[in-house]
């Protein structure tokens, strides 16, 4: 059985748990403690989660999890088959994970600073 280790918080770990769901994969959920996250080195030596497990393959980045899942299970497709299609959703992927993010970062430590 496919095995996702999760930290609550992550709204990565969120996205991943929501495309399992929408595939109807069984999984099993690991929950992973903050301070201790030795179970994620041993899979996948780094500590950042999701982490899935499943068919030999560890993958620790959600947008690889997510296409492992789109192209190794039947069910509703995760992305477009078109290649066009396909360029949008992989420009708007890499906004929210540099553009957005690096702003956001960026906003909350200058507002720290002229709070603090």
């Amino acid at each position: 059985m496919l095995k996702l280790l999760t930290l609550v918080p992550s709204p990565n770990n969120v996205k991943v748990r929501i495309a399992l769901g929408y595939k109807g994969i069984a999984y099993e959920e690991i929950p992973q403690d903050p301070e201790d996250r030795s179970a994620c080195l041993d899979m996948s030596r780094q500590a950042l989660t999701p982490i899935m497990q499943d068919k030999g393959v560890s993958l620790f980045d959600s947008a690889a999890i997510l296409r492992f899942l789109h192209s190794n299970y039947p069910g509703p497709d995760l992305f477009p088959q078109d290649t066009e299609e396909m360029k949008k959703v992989e420009r708007w992927e890499a906004f929210g994970r540099f553009g957005v993010k690096d702003s956001l970062g960026a906003s909350c430590c200058g507002l720290r600073f002229l709070v603090g």
